[in-house]
């Protein structure tokens, strides 16, 4: 029987001092054990160590702000480290310093044996006023140090509701010895100030916890929650919502999309305990559209690609400035034949949808020019360069030589040989040019000799000897010429001028500019009507005499010194070109027609006796052909002068003449002629105030010459009509 009390008394010591110790409090109950049972009980209080614990084992933080982690529980000393996110700790003193952007960080804590526990950092941009953490759940008389962040420091915390004392500088506070909920404040030092708060629950020492009791995270983040009080060991689950949690170790991970999740802890006592964690899960914003690259330079015809990312897919690519085209799918651009900025924009699929633009500069093609250049020992050159991205920059990049970076003037030097010289633009293209370099030839300026009309121009150039050179006329200087192109203009009236050109080493060489004449080329006339088997003489004037006259086109024939043409046997058109010694050419148009039809004369002849034989005859080459007229214009000479018209009568059967002139002061008289000179008809308009006459001449009367001729002082018009049957 004593036995069996001995027993029971031992259970029940057993059970108080386990329920004892998960209070962290131990009590010897020794008016439980009588005198009898000392020698039977040993009073050695039952021992176990504490689990592994940091504090906070949640927090909020704006970006760069610190906060101090603390561990207790274990095997000291601890280690301090990072699991995940952005922030940084110090292994040894927990000082935990936040990143410059958002971000969900791990904390985690080991001590020398090896065990582990967890806490979680929500990392906020600067700006506003935060407390962190922001709820949290301890035992009466428990303590946390809160952290301010955000706002204006320096901070003042203070205790709004509930019980509990906190430091309004440090913000360490200390639970009261009863449960309950209790609300601190911290205030920032702004004109007006912030406030932001965080909720206690405090809870009665021994009682089931589970911390943090509620807590914020991104999508796929992840905290360990962790239990005390109640009765060890602990089961973690998830009553509500999504994610995972390890039963035994209270790691949870978020799922990938929002969401409302109850995590519970569940122990060990019969009946068991349990508490609830609230998480609520958000899905971070979408990154800002961004397109990239954000400007780009290329060249004409290339092509670019342009990247987007951020926002929400799928993106639509755009040209909205600009030339060039863009795939709208997958971002490659493509630019145009000619230089110029175009604008891109990408715009995504969001509601409304997001753009963001880009710049394409495009230019052309970098060229250097010439591409290749001979130049002679010691002489200078000029390279440019077009297209690319200004300024640019001239190198020699082999061979000997030296040039100006700027302008891009090179020298060769002193010996033969090659050398290459490169342009280089501001976007580090590149471009080469060749250059030979070789003796110097004998300088020698060409043409020799030049003749040329006064106030034409000519070109005269050089080769051999060292460019540059300089052109010149030695005194007396009549012309003008362009020292660097060596054109030279002719005086307005005849000279010789002696052109020069000079090297650059000094070299000269001659030629010989002589000008003649004065003013264009030109033939007279310039378009002609002649009668077939008919003559006219062309004249030239202007340009560098001799003249030469030819046909070439149409029939007929020119004495190429004198300009006379004797036009064919059938009427076309011809053309007559006079060439003077320079190798200038004039034309003129000769219209040959049949003789007797429809044409008109007008008689040119100087004055003549009025008998034959006559010494100047109008022979137009007249042919009278039946059904036709030709019409004779002239002015009458002193009384005693005809003027003489040569005709052949042809075909003709009947020919009748007619006469009209513009006045009657004179009278008219009419004198037809056979081939050898004998008078054929003799038909006068004696009387006064007569200006017409008309008569037939009939039969085979043979007729080759006419005479008009008056008895008064000349100078009266007429028109002679000869038609034909």
């Amino acid at each position: 029987m004593k036995n069996r009390r001995l027993w029971e008394i031992l259970a029940l010591f057993t059970i108080v001092a386990v329920a004892l110790v998960q209070c962290d409090q131990f009590i010897l109950y020794d008016e439980l054990v009588d005198e009898n049972l000392e020698s039977q009980v040993a009073q050695s209080p039952a021992t176990q160590t504490a689990e592994l614990a940091i504090a906070p084992v949640a927090a909020t933080l704006t970006a760069t702000a610190s906060l101090t982690f603390s561990a207790s529980g274990g095997t000291p000393p601890y280690v301090y480290s990072m699991t995940s996110g952005l922030g940084t700790i110090d292994a040894d003193t927990g000082v935990y310093s936040a990143p410059l952007g958002a971000s969900t960080d791990a904390v985690r804590v080991t001590d020398a044996a090896g065990g582990t526990n967890d806490a979680a950092v929500t990392v906020t941009t600067a700006g506003a006023l935060g407390i962190s953490p922001s709820s949290i759940s301890l035992v009466t008389n428990g303590s946390i140090t809160f952290a301010a962040g955000g706002g204006t420091a320096p901070y003042t915390f203070s205790v709004e509701s509930g019980g509990g004392v906190i430091d309004a500088v440090s913000g360490a506070y200390v639970a009261p010895p009863t449960s309950g909920l209790a609300t601190v404040r911290v205030t920032d030092s702004q004109g007006t100030p912030e406030t932001a708060e965080a909720s206690i629950t405090v809870n009665i020492a021994g009682a089931l916890l589970i911390s943090p009791s509620s807590i914020v995270l991104g999508t796929g983040g992840s905290v360990s929650f962790n239990a005390y009080g109640g009765v060890a060991p602990y089961a973690f689950s998830i009553v509500v919502g999504g994610g995972l949690v390890d039963p035994v170790t209270g790691v949870y991970n978020a799922p990938l999309g929002s969401d409302s999740v109850t995590v519970r802890v569940t122990d060990s006592d019969t009946p068991p305990s349990t508490n609830d964690a609230a998480v609520t899960v958000n899905a971070p914003p979408p990154a800002a559209l961004a397109i990239s690259p954000s400007s780009i330079s290329l060249f004409t015809n290339s092509t670019a690609g342009f990247g987007a990312g951020g926002g929400v897919p799928p993106y639509s690519f755009l040209v909205v400035a600009g030339a060039g085209s863009v795939n709208p799918t997958t971002g490659v651009f493509t630019a145009s034949s000619t230089a110029g900025t175009s604008t891109i924009r990408v715009t995504d699929s969001d509601a409304p949808p997001a753009q963001i633009e880009a710049i394409a500069t495009v230019y052309e093609p970098l060229r250097i020019v010439p591409e290749s250049r001979s130049l002679t020992v010691g002489s200078s050159f000029s390279f440019s360069a077009t297209g690319g991205k200004t300024p640019y920059n001239y190198t020699v990049v082999s061979g000997g030589g030296s040039m100006n970076a700027a302008t891009g003037l090179y020298t060769a030097p002193g010996g033969a040989g090659s050398a290459v010289v490169r342009v280089t633009d501001d976007l580090m293209n590149t471009r080469d040019a060749a250059v030979t370099v070789t003796a110097a030839q004998p300088l020698v300026i060409t043409p020799a000799s030049k003749t040329l009309i006064a106030g034409d121009s000519v070109s005269f150039t050089a080769i051999g000897g060292t460019s540059p050179y300089t052109f010149s006329i030695l005194a007396p200087a009549d012309g003008f010429i362009n020292a660097t192109t060596g054109e030279y203009t002719a005086p307005g009236s005849t000279a010789t001028d002696i052109i020069r050109v000079t090297d650059a080493l000094n070299n000269t060489s001659d030629a010989t500019a002589t000008v003649v004449g004065a003013g264009p080329l030109s033939i007279s006339p310039g378009s002609v009507t002649v009668p077939v088997n008919g003559q006219r003489v062309f004249s030239a004037s202007g340009g560098a005499p001799p003249y030469s006259f030819a046909v070439v086109s149409g029939a007929g024939s020119i004495n190429a010194s004198t300009g006379t043409y004797s036009a064919p046997s059938s009427a076309g058109a011809v053309t007559v070109r006079v060439t003077d010694s320079l190798l200038n050419n004039q034309s003129a148009t000769v219209d040959v027609a049949g003789a007797g039809c429809g044409l008109s004369f007008t008689e040119n002849e100087p004055n003549d006796d009025d008998s034959p034989p006559w010494t100047n005859v109008d022979d137009f080459g007249i042919e009278l052909v039946p059904g036709c007229s030709v019409t004779i214009f002239g002015e009458t000479d002193l009384s005693g002068e005809a003027d003489v018209f040569a005709f052949s009568r042809g075909s003709a059967n009947v020919v009748t003449f007619i006469a009209t002139w513009n006045t009657g002061d004179d009278e008219l008289d009419f004198q037809l002629y056979d081939n050898g000179g004998n008078d054929v008809v003799d038909s006068d308009s004696d009387g006064a105030d007569i200006e017409f006459m008309m008569w037939t001449v009939g039969g085979g009367s043979p007729m080759r010459y006419l005479a008009i001729e008056t008895a008064g002082d000349g100078g009266a018009s007429y028109t002679l009509t000869i038609s034909a049957e």
